[in-house]
């Protein structure tokens, strides 16, 4: 069975939608760590669905503190998943997120590079993040190009700042005989 506990509707709907069995709740998002109330009802809908395990998503390992601290006061195994790294923001914040990293069973991250800058982040153990690459569904139809003289670099991503793609495309002046090919959306 699954079910999808998230702060924003939107999100939950987007999750949820790849199956029609999944079941669905909306919370509050915890503004900030004097925000008891919503944090309260993080707890109970935990402990109203009393899950096996709780999956914690996280875009850098400083987000969801709120959603790691849920699981380690409700006594929840936890996964949490890492998508990129960053700096923590605040020192307060990283001697949270690092001492709830310890109650923590399985940390995942979506590249090599990730999962050993999380260890170091997060002070976890030398190759204990494990790593899953993010999945791609097969494509339904193929793209047919011409053929291009000279190498080619492809590059796939979210067309976003902190991907970088800016940096490659000034860099392609420096190899006016390649070809660059560019997939991806986002801002």
């Amino acid at each position: 069975e699954i079910s999808v506990i998230g702060s924003s509707a939107e999100m939950v709907t987007a999750v949820s939608s790849a199956r029609s069995d999944v079941a669905t709740k909306v919370i509050p998002s915890v503004r900030n760590k004097f925000d008891l109330l919503s944090m309260r009802q993080h707890v109970r809908a935990i402990r109203e669905l009393r899950p096996d395990i709780l999956h914690v998503n996280l875009d850098n390992p400083w987000t969801s503190q709120y959603g790691l601290l849920v699981g380690v006061l409700t006594r929840t195994p936890m996964v949490a998943v890492v998508h990129s790294v960053a700096p923590p923001w605040r020192r307060r914040q990283q001697w949270l997120v690092q001492a709830l990293a310890r109650r923590v069973d399985v940390y995942v991250a979506v590249s090599a590079y990730t999962a050993r800058n999380v260890e170091v982040l997060l002070r976890r153990p030398a190759n204990s993040v494990r790593i899953i690459h993010n999945g791609v569904r097969e494509p339904t139809s193929v793209a047919v190009r011409d053929v291009v003289r000279g190498p080619s670099i492809g590059a796939v991503g979210r067309l976003s700042p902190e991907k970088g793609f800016d940096i490659l495309v000034e860099a392609m002046d420096l190899l006016p005989e390649c070809q660059l090919i560019l997939v991806g959306d986002g801002p």
